[in-house]
């Protein structure tokens, strides 16, 4: 069971927290339903999302450096330079690339595998440049995956 003040983890039959010192009583969280659960659930979901959005951004940055920036587009009439098709292209594979992974960590984090923790700290820590959405994400990801017996909590949830 867990505190539902502090959420230190309580043995069986104990009456008060030594943590925090509230008193324990039946709506005590039993050890199933661990708060780490709901937290790698939301973030599964939310990286879900972040894939999503930043696949269909790639997409779109893919497809504007073919159509309006190919050798026949509206942009090679305006006098646009050669390096634009390569540069907008390369982003939006970036952007794909990045979509995929994040997609990736979160079907992980659903289906509370291993390797999706590292997986998704690493992409929290890429994501923080990626203002507003990619911060907020990122910056939540990493309170939930690095507090204090995160790693043992997030292995008792894979097993």
């Amino acid at each position: 069971m867990y505190c539902n003040q502090c959420g230190k983890e309580l043995q069986p039959n104990q009456q008060f927290c030594s943590s925090c010192g509230a008193a324990v009583g039946a709506s005590a969280i039993p050890v199933r339903q661990d708060p780490m659960g709901r937290h790698v659930h939301l973030l599964g979901v939310l990286w879900l999302v972040l894939g999503v959005l930043t696949a269909m951004t790639g997409l779109a940055a893919v497809m504007v450096a073919h159509v309006i920036f190919a050798p026949g587009g509206v942009a090679a009439e305006g006098g646009a330079t050669p390096f634009v098709r390569p540069l907008v292209s390369l982003v939006g594979i970036h952007f794909l690339a990045k979509g995929a992974l994040c997609f990736l960590a979160g079907i992980g984090l659903l289906q509370r595998q291993s390797w999706a923790r590292v997986l998704t700290i690493v992409l929290a820590f890429v994501s923080l440049v990626q203002v507003p959405f990619g911060t907020a994400l990122g910056i939540y990801t990493l309170w939930a995956l690095l507090s204090a017996n995160a790693e043992e909590r997030y292995a008792r949830l894979a097993d």
